[in-house]
């Protein structure tokens, strides 16, 4: 799961430094909609496929058995949609007016970095734990 995290933040890093690229798709696309869908597909396809097997992920890592698995699926979905409510009102109303979206950019890619650092560690302490 770290590895899926920290790929899925440096992966989306790129996305700061695209304005060459956002240019290069604007003139070859200068219908607005198209435009805008191509460029978000070029900067944020593949961060946003990474970030959807992180769920289905932990769901694996937490069922121990068949019995658990609805109720280990539905934490794990329920704290995913709120914090997806919570990231969307937060940055939709209160983040946007305060930083810029490059910014916002670079925070949400070092926060996913440092999550997937601690998870790294916690994996490596368990697995210590459990070769003594």
């Amino acid at each position: 799961m770290a590895a899926l995290l920290a790929a899925e933040a440096l992966l989306t890093l790129p996305v700061i430094e695209a304005e060459p690229l956002l240019e290069a798709i604007s003139i070859a696309f200068p219908d607005p909609r198209w435009g805008s869908i191509i460029s978000s597909m070029c900067l944020f396809a593949i961060p946003t496929v990474i970030s959807g097997m992180v769920s289905p992920y932990c769901i694996r890592l937490l069922v121990r058995g068949i019995g658990s698995s609805g109720r280990e699926a539905g934490l794990v979905y329920f704290v995913s949609t709120i914090g997806s409510a919570a990231g969307t009102i937060g940055t939709g109303f209160f983040l946007v007016l305060v930083f810029d979206v490059y910014r916002l950019i670079a925070m949400l890619a070092v926060i996913s970095l440092l999550v997937a650092a601690v998870a790294a560690s916690l994996s490596y302490q368990l697995r210590i734990r459990n070769d003594d």
